[in-house]
């Protein structure tokens, strides 16, 4: 079936309306959109700047990749997605974003993260110098593309998601390790490979991937199945048939030994030496044997981010978007926005308060446009009758 460009229908409207991507409609292949972008791509942005009606040559370029019939076999994109100039592989990476199903994701992308290819562009007035791996990641893993919703995927897939890119800092050092480790025969190499949340044993088969050569590698299991994975995920085991646990447990051993009965200074001065072994090991960890930290802490500390970013986001939104503007009785006029320096809860109680003076204020207004009308009426009633000359009444008792 017709694949989607999973976009909001108010993106694709004024996309279609533009007279730029009309104007692309005479451009009938992907070898003529490549040249498009190169020439005429001057932001990654979803809108030009200042204006969020006016969609940016680059969203319509990738929108007329997704219309030409080719671009419906993901391997004829190839030519896009390994281009040598950074700007045109964006446009293959985030048409690959709207167009793959959530479930899919990171199995077309994975191999991208790796990509050391420069890329700069400009976001908010500034300049912005990153790498191509790292532009995949926050395709992967945010929810928003410069303040523009993604695609939406599902809690299941995101969670499996996070727990891919929470270590793949530690996967690019090791990956960066092997590179300059230059290993160019690796078959028979006796390994251990992060596969299924656990380390297991292997032995490497041979080099496979199509981006750069050796990223990633075959690898066979003792329980003799094979498995594809990027060298991030391998470490490398000794003729003992082990690798470099995780932690500085291996760095401290040996100076737990020595009998009870030593003097202190000979423990200090044992202490001192571990120390000192220690810092000079930290800086010199050799990644291609290293396993890194736990994959628990990498996730808890990706999640972390991820919140502080969001309510970060948030308030800059809020800020950019309306401040509302309270009157109080005396006239002076304040904006709530002013406030956001102060702590959280003296804020949300200010505005509890005055919410409060709000109402109060409403509800007099009302009694006395409504109360008032009431008396009018009752007085306007009773005043005919007494302009009347009526007979004197005599009560008694």
């Amino acid at each position: 079936s017709r694949r989607t460009f999973n976009c909001s229908p108010i993106l694709k409207d004024q996309i279609l309306g533009s007279s730029y991507f009309k104007s692309m409609l005479q451009l009938t292949t992907i070898d003529e959109i490549i040249e498009e972008i190169k020439n005429y791509a001057d932001t990654l942005d979803v809108y030009n700047s200042g204006s969020s009606t006016s969609p940016s040559n680059f969203v319509c370029q990738v929108y007329r990749i997704f219309t030409l019939p080719e671009a419906e076999d993901l391997n004829q994109l190839q030519v896009i997605l390994e281009n040598s100039t950074p700007t045109v592989r964006c446009a293959g990476l985030i048409y690959l974003r709207f167009v793959v199903p959530p479930a899919k994701l990171f199995d077309k992308l994975e191999e991208y993260l790796f990509d050391e290819m420069e890329l700069k562009y400009q976001e908010a007035g500034r300049s912005v110098t990153t790498t191509i791996g790292e532009y995949v990641e926050g395709l992967l893993g945010k929810e928003k593309y410069f303040g523009r919703p993604l695609p939406r995927v599902p809690v299941k897939v995101k969670h499996q998601l996070e727990k891919e890119l929470a270590p793949i800092s530690q996967y690019r050092k090791r990956m960066e390790a092997h590179v300059k480790n230059n290993i160019k025969k690796i078959a028979g190499t006796p390994v251990e490979v992060f596969h299924d949340g656990q380390w297991v044993p292997g032995t490497a088969q041979d080099f496979v991937g199509r981006v750069v050569k050796g990223r990633k590698v075959k690898v066979e299991l003792e329980n003799a199945q094979e498995v594809n994975v990027h060298m991030g995920k391998v470490v490398l085991r000794d003729e003992s048939g082990k690798a470099e646990d995780r932690g500085d447990d291996k760095e401290s051993g040996d100076d737990k030994s020595g009998s009870e009965d030593e003097g202190k200074k000979k423990r200090k001065r044992r202490s001192s030496r571990s120390r000192s072994r220690r810092k000079s090991r930290s800086p010199s960890l050799d990644w291609c044997r290293y396993k890194g930290s736990q994959d628990k802490d990498l996730l808890e500390a990706l999640r972390e981010r991820a919140r502080e970013e969001a309510v970060c986001s948030y308030g800059k939104t809020y800020s950019r978007s309306s401040r509302p503007v309270t009157t109080t009785e005396g006239g002076d006029k304040s904006s709530r926005s002013d406030n956001k320096d102060s702590g959280g809860g003296e804020f949300r109680s200010k505005m509890r308060q005055e919410e409060e003076e709000e109402h109060k204020r409403r509800m007099r207004d009302i009694y006395e446009k409504y109360g008032n009308q009431k008396a009018a009426t009752s007085n306007y009633a009773a005043g005919p009758r007494t302009e009347i000359d009526q007979p004197d009444v005599l009560r008694l008792g």
